[in-house]
Formats: C-alpha cells, structure tokens, sequence
C-alpha cells in the first residue's frame, strides 16, 4: 500500500487500532472520533497527526477514508459526506453488516471506489484504551465490494489489508451478511 494520508472516523478499537498500524508505518493519520478525550489522546500519543473536528471537513484530503463507525452511523456518513469524497481514491468501512452500507455509498455515487471490510478480529475491551497496532496481524478481513466497485479500487483494498499482515477474501454482500 502506497498510500500516505488515510483518514479515519472512529478511534475505537477497529478505528484505533487501524490508526496506531497505520501511523506505525509512517502513514499521515487524519482522525476524528465524537469522543473528544479519545481523539485528543490520539493526538497526543502521535498517532493521529490531524483532528477533525465534528464537520469532519478535511477527510476528503485523504487517499483512503475508512469510517469504523457502527452500520447506521456509517450508512448515514456515507450520505451525508457523498458529495464531499471526491478525492480518496477508496473509501471503506469496518462495520459487521455490509448490504445498507453498500447501499448507502451507491445511492451516494461512491460505489466505484467503495468496498465494504470487515476484519475478524476484536476484544472484550472497546475504545481507543483497547487499541492497538497488532490488532490485524494474521486477522482475517472480508472485504464486500459493491456492484459498481472498481479493480483498481479492490486491489487498493486488498493491498491496504495485506500491509496490516491481515488475510483477505473477497465475497459479496449478501453472502457475508
């Protein structure tokens, strides 16, 4: 994975988990989280090198926008953020459930550069105190693209996964929910 700014809504476990991977291999880490105590621990652990702030204005300067929101918030991201992602050359998720998710980002015009992941791996703990860099080493992570999905944007997700050392297989939406 080439990418060097990745933006990241959400700093829970997943979110913050992919934060810490991703900052640990020298990728400029913009994040947003509602909690601000956990977003400002991010920042000033290093991790996150640029807050969002609740408009979230700034994520579309990313490559990669990866929302690790639950499946309702993130479907309604999705729409409300559509118009604004023309930049990142992939955008995904992290949630469990994947078929309103992929709708929503259709429905947003997101869908040839969306695909839907859902990494097998996790705690009893959550937020960003449970987080950590090693979360996705040997994970496994399903990754749902949508109809539309384009082979660059797959390959662009299969290699982001696979830089985390995680196992990937792809599958469609239906079949993983």
């Amino acid at each position: 994975m080439r990418a060097r700014r990745v933006s990241v809504v959400g700093l829970g476990l997943m979110g913050g988990s992919l934060a810490r991977a991703l900052a640990a291999r020298g990728v400029q880490v913009v994040g947003y989280d509602r909690d601000a105590d956990s977003l400002s621990a991010a920042v000033d652990e290093g991790i996150v090198h640029e807050a969002l702030d609740d408009t979230l204005a700034g994520i579309e300067q990313a490559e990669i926008v990866v929302l690790a929101t639950p499946v309702a918030t993130t479907a309604k991201l999705l729409t409300r953020l559509g118009d604004r992602l023309v930049g990142p050359s992939l955008i995904m998720d992290v949630a469990s459930t994947k078929r309103s998710i992929i709708a929503a980002a259709e429905t947003a015009g997101l869908g040839p550069r969306y695909v839907g992941a859902h990494p097998l791996t996790g705690s009893h703990r959550s937020g960003w105190g449970a987080s950590r860099a090693s979360l996705f080493d040997e994970a496994r992570v399903f990754l749902c693209p949508s109809a539309t999905t384009t082979p660059q944007a797959l390959w662009l997700a299969e290699s982001f996964w696979r830089s985390l050392r995680a196992g990937v297989e792809v599958l469609g939406a239906a079949e993983h929910d």
